[in-house]
């Protein structure tokens, strides 16, 4: 092994020792290029079940990130621009009243600056799939779960987003506040973008 590898083991397993992390995979390329590969920790550390290459990692919020390049890919495209209002793709999307609404843009949703309030739908759309998640299942969360309302169908969700009572934090574009449902409907839009008629 070369000096540098050994030098990037030592240094990522303090990182991971530092920050508590059961374990992680990391790999090092550059221009397409492999240059390392290797796995840290475990899958289970109460079993001491390493790492391997088959080991499935909850990404959570990253997803986001590839949402925003599904975005840009259709903009590039010229079937969007990140400046239109939503309402061109999701005309049913209402939050709040019909004015503010109107002025809320796919940029403003990408950046987490809408407007609006996080909204509590999230869960709801994830019920039956969190019922199965064994990190769920016996926890305090699975008890909170059987609270939540499913919203099995899309317009099931804009139904309960066009109900939602939050009151706007800001004009569009006025404030942060991260919100995790407006990220789905950015889902919906890249749908609608890849619609050949669009």
């Amino acid at each position: 092994m070369t000096a540098w590898k050994e030098q990037f083991q030592a240094y990522a397993q303090q990182l991971l020792d530092e920050a508590k992390a059961p374990g992680a995979a990391i790999a090092v390329a550059r221009n397409g290029e492999l240059l390392y590969e290797g796995m840290f920790g475990f899958r289970d550390r109460e079993q001491q079940l390493p790492l391997s290459r088959d080991t499935v990692f909850g990404i959570a919020s990253i997803t986001k990130s590839f949402t925003c390049v599904a975005i840009m890919q259709l903009q590039e495209a010229g079937k969007l621009s990140v400046h239109d209002p939503v309402v061109k793709y999701l005309p049913e999307f209402r939050a709040g009243d019909h004015e503010l609404t109107a002025r809320m843009s796919i940029h403003h949703f990408m950046t987490h600056t809408p407007g609006i309030m996080p909204m509590p739908y999230l869960d709801g759309a994830m019920r039956r799939s969190m019922e199965n998640d064994p990190a769920v299942i016996g926890t305090k969360a699975e008890e909170e779960l059987k609270t939540v309302p499913y919203l099995d169908t899309y317009e099931e969700v804009m139904e309960a987003i066009a109900g939602f009572e939050g009151k706007p934090l800001s004009e569009p574009g006025g404030a942060f506040s991260y919100n995790n449902d407006v990220y789905g409907l950015l889902g919906a839009i890249i749908e609608h973008g890849q619609q050949p008629d669009v």
